[in-house]
């Protein structure tokens, strides 16, 4: 009895096995149909936006009628960020669709400053204009791109194709990574000349221009910003005088050839610095990054930088977001004046994260817009600007900021962080009239913070 016993009880155990697995292997199959159909639609969806994108940019660039440019803006806001969030749900090599991303951001960010100024009565600048036409060019050709994958035989976003991408960007074949890895690579090779809108930050980037920048100070000598690269630098590398402008980057510069100066490699260019001719300051400074996996977290980079910058003119900027792409972080430096931020004055660092060292700079803003401001205008109190925000508001922060504007102009505000359902936003109110000068909506990722 006990033998047969334990034969019904061996033969119950195989037959719940047996269901068991087949319960799982249909249960896992089940799970890789829906992540295949939610990647799908993800990416269908993405191919219907930028669709209507190409096309509303299209009609925006041939209608004369104002009700009919604020519909059109508004729409092109929409599918800008509809396509992003799209983008953003597929399932491949980040660095192959990071550049596309921050297109779509940057139509974003474009149509909402056009649909601003068309609900004002304002006309399109000439420049805006061209951008325009740049923007719609290069959209149409990311369509085109996306309709091509669209229709390969093969899913790029099967659970088989998935896997062997992963596969290969693990093994370092990301040019083989795939068919939907290729594409969208391809489309962000593309993508290299659009214009540079807002992002990384609250104004970054913003209001760049070739007018020519006036610095004061006396002309520098070859030896002193020889001698400078080398204190910002450091000693283990080589500084020679490479060639001099009198118009790059708005103004004169002296151009740093830096080279390596061990044994391996002595005499070989690994960046180049530019100082202006004019006081000496550090302008931009350019080197190549080692290529490999990042190592550091974001605020090992952010001290690393805070060190570079300990060693210039811009040693009392405080950092405030960055952005990561690929092995390497952006840290943009904003410059305060008493208790205010001064959004045009920055300063960009960007560093190595796979050593944590300083691979580029750029101050061009902070040499342009640098001035000493006053605030003496009456002012509202905190009080009076809280009480004009909408109501059931309450900011998590608040501070005083001078901003651009798209004019061309400054306003001092105030600078309220807010919460709203499951987002932040900045909201600024001009310090002195109270009205409204911007409103932008926070996004931080593992990759920075981001401001739509």
């Amino acid at each position: 009895m006990n033998k047969n016993f334990v034969i019904l009880f061996l033969s119950v155990l195989t037959v719940i096995g047996f269901g068991w697995g087949f319960f799982q292997t249909a249960e896992s199959n089940e799970s890789r149909n829906t992540v295949e159909n939610d990647r799908a639609r993800a990416f269908y969806d993405l191919v219907d936006s930028v669709e209507k994108l190409s096309v509303l940019s299209g009609k925006s660039l041939v209608t004369a009628d104002d009700a009919g440019r604020v519909r059109l803006y508004s729409d092109m806001n929409t599918e800008a960020y509809i396509a992003q969030e799209n983008l953003c749900q597929l399932p491949v090599y980040h660095n192959a669709m990071l550049r596309t991303e921050k297109f779509l951001n940057q139509m974003g960010n474009f149509s909402h400053s056009l649909l601003t100024k068309a609900v004002n009565g304002e006309s399109l600048t000439t420049e805006e204009q061209k951008t325009l036409e740049t923007l719609n060019e290069e959209v149409e050709n990311v369509s085109e791109e996306l309709h091509q994958l669209a229709s390969e035989d093969e899913n790029p976003f099967s659970w088989k194709a998935i896997q062997a991408a992963n596969k290969k960007i693990d093994d370092g074949e990301i040019e083989n990574a795939g068919i939907a890895n290729a594409s969208l690579t391809e489309i962000t090779n593309g993508l290299e000349e659009v214009p540079s809108l807002t992002y990384d930050g609250p104004f970054s980037d913003h209001l760049e221009s070739g007018e020519p920048i006036e610095i004061s100070g006396n002309e520098s000598t070859w030896e002193e910003v020889l001698a400078k690269a080398e204190t910002i630098l450091g000693d283990n590398y080589q500084y020679e005088a490479y060639g001099k402008s009198s118009d790059t980057a708005g103004f004169a510069v002296y151009t740093v050839a830096v080279k390596t100066s061990s044994s391996e490699t002595e005499g070989e260019v690994i960046g180049y610095f530019d100082f202006s001719r004019t006081g000496g300051y550090p302008v931009q400074y350019t080197a190549s990054s080692q290529g490999k996996e990042a190592a550091l977290a974001p605020e090992e980079c952010v001290s690393k930088a805070e060190d570079f910058l300990s060693r210039t003119e811009y040693s009392e900027l405080v950092s405030n977001y960055y952005l990561v792409e690929g092995d390497t972080i952006t840290i943009t430096f904003i410059s305060h004046q008493q208790d205010v931020i001064i959004y045009p004055e920055m300063v960009k660092v960007t560093v190595d994260m796979s050593d944590g060292t300083v691979v580029g700079m750029d101050a061009k803003s902070y040499l342009k817009y640098h001035k000493e401001r006053s605030f003496e205008e009456q002012q509202l109190t905190t009080e009076e600007a809280t009480a004009r925000l909408a109501e059931g508001l309450t900011p998590d922060s608040i501070t005083k900021a001078v901003i651009p504007l798209e004019n061309g102009e400054e306003a001092l505000c105030y600078e309220f962080r807010v919460s709203k359902g499951n987002h932040d936003y900045l909201i600024y109110l001009n310090a002195v009239t109270g009205a409204q000068e911007d409103i932008l909506m926070v996004q931080s990722d593992e990759n920075g913070t981001f401001t739509l």
